[in-house]
């Protein structure tokens, strides 16, 4: 008879190590695309408002394309939506790999739990109280 404890869990979890490492890495890019859109809000409000030189726009204007200063913020206004776009794209695959591997496991452990019972006798049952 397999044991419903932690240890039952952890082998559970140790058979799907790559769905666990592709979900968490999906956590660690949702997370970062997540990051990346306020920070660049302060860059473009310093350098095309207040005119301070952070280098952004000058690393734009030499290696991409030399926008003017409203091109400028409809670009990172696109960049804004697509990172916030992929966030929550790889946000909902990541709750998906997570629900697909915590339901197999849950489901192991009913079949196991229910293979018990199948083997309890009937008088366990009734020199117990109810609940």
């Amino acid at each position: 008879m397999r044991s419903c404890n932690i240890y039952t869990i952890l082998a559970g979890l140790l058979r799907y190590k790559a769905l666990l490492f592709a979900g968490n890495l999906l956590s660690l890019l949702s997370t970062i695309f997540l990051v990346m859109v306020p920070l660049f809000i302060p860059i473009l409000v310093d350098e095309l408002l207040l005119g301070k030189e952070h280098g952004f726009s000058a690393f734009v204007k030499e290696h991409i394309y030399n926008f003017s200063a409203t091109q400028m913020i409809v670009a990172v206004l696109f960049l804004t939506i697509c990172f916030r776009f992929l966030s929550l794209l790889l946000s909902v695959i990541q709750s998906g790999v997570f629900s697909f591997i915590s339901k197999n496991i849950i489901y192991s452990l009913r079949v196991s739990m229910l293979n018990h019972l199948q083997r309890v006798e009937l008088k366990v049952y009734d020199a117990m109280d109810s609940g």
